[in-house]
């Protein structure tokens, strides 16, 4: 349990450090995409993922879909919003998420490729 919480620990306190610099220093790229990038860069210095950071985050991935609660209990109070632009809402989902799916599908590819070539 002490690696697993000492992974979820850094990933707290990073996501946290780089909120603070990307405020202090008014960047104009949101705080969890410099988080992203920082965490790959710290993966590729690696070459693996240390074990708690694996602990960590796969209890995060456990207890994931607890995070969507708060989310959908407001939107449940946010009816009239979601009746008048329904169209637009449904546009912009369908669309970010096929976005989403095909850059992560070809990172991991990417990944994936540099990977094999490195063992």
């Amino acid at each position: 349990m002490g690696k697993t919480l000492a992974g979820i620990v850094l990933l707290v306190l990073m996501a946290q450090a780089v909120d603070g610099l990307v405020r202090a220093f008014a960047v104009p790229v949101p705080a969890p995409v410099v988080s992203l990038l920082l965490m790959v860069l710290f993966l590729h210095w690696q070459g693996r993922v240390p074990d708690f950071l694996d602990l960590g985050t796969s209890f995060l991935f456990r207890i994931f879909p607890l995070l969507f609660i708060p989310p959908l209990v407001a939107l449940h109070h946010q009816t009239d919003v979601i009746a008048a632009f329904w169209p637009a809402l449904l546009l912009i989902v369908s669309l970010s998420t096929a976005i989403g799916l095909v850059a992560s599908a070809w990172l991991f590819r990417i990944f994936k490729s540099g990977w094999r070539q490195r063992r």
